[in-house]
């Protein structure tokens, strides 16, 4: 900030009056000037960094996601195979293990996906200063990430219980009947997790080209024997219902 010194001698007359007026606003106008100079450039500088920050998590980003999308087929293989192994011991009670189908394996390499940046941009005003658009389509592209990340924790979440009798047991044929039912419980609902959790991914690649990594809408269907035109028939229906209610809650004139 400019300092605006006072002149060293008093005015005598109004022309130096207002000569004395004129000094001090040009020097505050100046100063004001100055700082808003250099604000500015100190905000387009803090923007370069944070466009250039998110650029490198949006990158980082696309890798977990394609990370995500192979572990999503891999795990639906392998609960594939443990429901038929739990299957299998429901009508071959005691089962040696090496019988079963397949090898039973509840292991997961998920790995999540990165916000902190998008975290600290909101938290500070600096996103004001992004055109809107920018700021839209990045908190559309967050809200995604956000959204996959939950379905994946409860994926993991039904997964590991599930597994919990691994504690107690060292072979799934050491299981009762009743045990073996509940697994094939449990079993179902990590896969109907792996359906949510694909179905997230999915809207991810299909709303950001750069995340696409060939998950089709029909393959992550395939995880509940679900077509493309079920799916379809039903999203008609639940659209009609929705529109109906709308058109039921507005006044009459």
């Amino acid at each position: 900030m400019l300092d605006v010194h006072p002149a060293h001698h008093a005015a005598t007359t109004w022309r130096d009056f207002f000569i004395h007026i004129a000094t001090i606003v040009l020097g505050l106008l100046i100063a004001v000037g100055l700082e808003q100079t250099v604000e500015h450039f100190h905000h387009r500088h803090q923007i370069a960094e944070t466009r250039e920050a998110l650029r490198a998590e949006r990158e980082l980003n696309r890798k977990v996601m394609q990370h995500l999308v192979a572990e999503f087929r891999t795990r639906t293989i392998a609960m594939r195979g443990n429901l038929a192994d739990f299957h299998y011991l429901q009508q071959h009670p005691s089962a040696p293990i090496e019988r079963l189908p397949t090898t039973i394996n509840w292991h997961n390499n998920a790995v999540q996906f990165n916000e902190s940046v998008w975290t600290t941009a909101q938290q500070g005003q600096l996103l004001s200063l992004f055109p809107p658009e920018e700021v839209r389509a990045y908190s559309r592209l967050y809200h995604g990430l956000e959204t996959a990340s939950s379905s994946l924790a409860a994926w993991r979440a039904a997964s590991s219980e599930a597994r919990a009798y691994t504690v107690d047991v060292s072979s799934a044929s050491a299981l009762t009947p009743a045990e073996i039912q509940e697994e094939i419980r449990l079993t179902r609902d990590v896969l109907n997790r792996l359906y949510r959790f694909g179905s997230d991914l999915g809207n991810i690649s299909a709303a950001n080209p750069d995340f696409a990594y060939g998950l089709s809408r029909e393959e992550v269907l395939r995880v509940v024997h679900e077509s493309v035109d079920d799916r379809n028939a039903m999203e008609a229906e639940e659209r009609a219902l929705e529109k109906a209610a709308q058109s039921s809650e507005k006044p009459k004139p």
